[in-house]
């Protein structure tokens, strides 16, 4: 009876020290869970999505680190992007892609990416209609497109795009009529490549700006200057403003801009530019190479008003 006796201890030792072995006590054995395990299935990547300024007559890009997922590609998530549409309400930006629209495929063949969209891509009901009936409606058309095709051009490192519709609701794209996006003419929409003449640039705003004041037009002027300056002062009012201008009695009778410097960044941009102005007194200023700094406000290039007045003051 004492050996049976002892044999169930030894037993019940044993099972009492293979149960503390294996409890909550054992990190050993206690699988890990991640927290950024979802992390795991999305790649980020660059991009330079193309949106519209506030009048929407000008592209404007801007650059932003979107989540690619690991079963899709970087041509699919620059279309959700742009459909999903601009998200800082408190920008001079715009979305100018319906964001009802539906992505029905994309392929990529070579340097080529096709695009088949649902119909709501032709639907531009949802802008304004103050800009539809601004006689702009064309212009507005024309950035829808170029939106798209800039956009996957720079990000998705392709030549061109070719931009389909299915317009039957049957899933199949046709190809777009030119006059159904504002390009004229009879014939359809081929494959395009990325037009610079509808981006609004920091050289482009530059020279508005210079041609404003080549105009002495100073109203159209005073919507390319920044509200705080680089100085932190404030813009003046607009009929401040265009006394200023005019107290300087400057005229500009010459500008070149030349290239951009390497100090230039996503904030702020240095552009080295030659111009002439004359005084009241008729005598003519000539000033080359000289760095005017844009600053970026609200989304958009600007001059600030102390820059100004150090040009021209």
């Amino acid at each position: 009876m004492n050996r049976r006796y002892r044999i169930m201890v030894m037993m019940l030792a044993l099972l009492f020290l293979f149960s503390s072995c294996t409890g909550k006590g054992d990190d050993s054995n206690v699988i890990d869970i991640d927290p950024e395990e979802q992390a795991l299935n999305y790649d980020d990547s660059n991009a330079v999505l193309y949106y519209v300024n506030e009048d929407y007559s000008m592209l404007v890009g801007v650059e932003k680190e979107i989540e690619i997922p690991v079963s899709s590609n970087v041509e699919f998530a620059v279309m959700e992007e742009l459909i999903a549409g601009y998200p800082n309400g408190k920008d001079a930006i715009r979305s100018i892609v319906n964001p009802a629209t539906k992505i029905l495929s994309i392929t990529r063949n070579g340097n080529s990416i096709t695009v088949i969209l649902s119909k709501e891509f032709l639907d531009w009901s949802f802008i304004p209609d103050t800009y539809l009936d601004s006689g702009n409606t064309d212009i507005i058309k024309q950035l829808t497109v170029y939106s798209v095709v800039n956009s996957l051009v720079e990000t998705a490192l392709c030549h061109n795009v070719q931009i389909m519709v299915d317009k039957n609701g049957n899933g199949s794209g046709q190809r777009i009529r030119l006059n159904e996006v504002g390009m004229g003419g009879n014939g359809v929409l081929g494959q395009l490549t990325r037009q610079n003449s509808y981006i609004l640039t920091s050289e482009k705003v530059l020279e508005e700006i210079f041609i404003s004041l080549a105009n002495r037009d100073y109203i159209s002027l005073y919507d390319n200057v920044a509200a705080i300056g680089t100085d932190g002062s404030e813009r003046p009012v607009l009929n401040s403003f265009v006394t200023s201008m005019q107290s300087m009695d400057v005229s500009l009778e010459y500008f070149n801009l030349e290239e951009r410097t390497d100090q230039s960044s996503q904030e702020h941009k240095i552009i080295m530019c030659d111009y002439v102005i004359v005084d009241s007194d008729g005598e003519r200023m000539e000033f080359k190479n000289i760095p005017v700094k844009l600053i970026r406000e609200n989304g958009l290039w600007k001059i600030s008003y102390d820059m100004l007045q150090k040009l021209f003051g």
